[in-house]
């Protein structure tokens, strides 16, 4: 199942998701009903994956509000196509039939219009759904809108399997995904050269601009802290991948500090109860700087950190120190959704 982004343009999304192509508001071709008649297009669809920003303001939800006509001929008049929220009864129906626990989406978080217009001489209309907010969601869970058409004038029929449209929403903010995260780690017992790695990870949003890094390759480990996969990579003895108590690895940014660059990266660690470790960022490294930041263009981040590094207490930066520091320099490249 693909993702769509908020952002991107209804064209796109309709020439991506559809098998046809929409060349005017007369024409959507490649579309085969069982029983022609009115329906959503995406109703055909088990569920609709759709991934939006945790944010207290509205955002719409473009492209897959679609109904259409399928007939001989264009509508010959104005079809008032009534469609009602029914969220709960194909969420419960989706639950038992998959064995998930994909929750409704609160009915004041958002909206749809109540009645769609295909006009004289069209086959289809598009309207969006707008999500009033994400405020008070679990962003661990997933919630779906579920949609039916109630009705259609002029004695239209509605297509049997393409009345319901299925909506499941994950509420992912930008640096959440997929990522390969690629450099060299030194540990000044362990791995004292700087070895190279190359690791699958991912970063869960728990916050607007903050994410968690998950290992999914140590998920069954529980690292004395219930962990399960929220260990930060590393290796030993040349390379080998372990997983330990380097636990609860955080990267946030903070587009609203005036001082700093929107995109700069914040890399801190929120150690489990008793431990007394952390990861700090890494500003300096056997002559080289470093600048912890994500380039939103080719959405890689750049990040350098470590533990028991030097403090330059004047410039306020943290510096590697052989024997005694263990470091991270990576480059994380986004590889998809999670």
């Amino acid at each position: 199942m693909r993702f769509h982004f908020f952002y991107i343009f209804i064209g796109v999304v309709m020439m991506s998701l559809l098998s046809g192509c929409v060349k005017d508001n007369s024409n959507i071709n490649g579309l085969i009903l069982q029983n022609p008649g009115i329906g959503f297009p995406y109703g055909a669809n088990n569920k609709n994956d759709f991934i939006i920003r945790p944010s207290a303001s509205t955002q719409q939800v473009l492209g897959l509000l679609l109904v259409t006509l399928e007939a001989v001929a264009p509508a010959s008049s104005d079809i008032h196509v009534t469609i009602a929220d029914n969220s709960t009864t194909l969420v419960n129906t989706y639950n038992t039939a998959n064995g998930t626990s994909i929750q409704p989406f609160p009915g004041s978080l958002w909206s749809i219009p109540s009645e769609l217009i295909i006009k004289s001489g069209d086959r289809y209309t598009l309207e969006d759904i707008t999500i009033n907010s994400t405020t008070g969601l679990n962003l661990n869970l997933q919630y779906a809108i579920g949609i039916s058409i109630a009705g259609a004038s002029g004695g239209n029929k509605i297509a049997d399997n393409l009345k319901n449209l299925f909506i499941v929403f994950r509420i992912q903010n930008e640096l959440d995904g997929k990522f390969r995260m690629k450099g060299e780690f030194y540990h000044y017992m362990r791995e004292p050269s700087f070895t190279p790695h190359d690791f699958a990870i991912e970063l869960q949003t728990i916050a607007p601009y903050s994410n968690r890094l998950y290992w999914p390759l140590s998920s069954g480990y529980d690292n004395g802290y219930n962990g399960y996969g929220y260990n930060t990579p590393y290796t030993t003895n040349g390379g080998v991948p372990t997983w330990g108590h380097f636990y609860g690895l955080h990267l946030s940014r903070n587009p609203f500090n005036p001082n700093n660059n929107p995109n700069d990266i914040t890399a801190f660690h929120q150690p489990p109860p008793g431990a007394t470790w952390n990861i700090y960022p890494l500003d300096s490294c056997n002559g080289k700087t470093y600048h912890n930041r994500w380039d939103p263009a080719t959405n890689i981040i750049y990040l350098a950190m470590g533990l028991n590094l030097g403090y330059n207490v004047s410039a306020q930066t943290r510096y590697f120190v052989p024997g005694q520091s263990i470091a991270w320099i990576d480059t994380l490249t986004y590889l998809g959704p999670r």
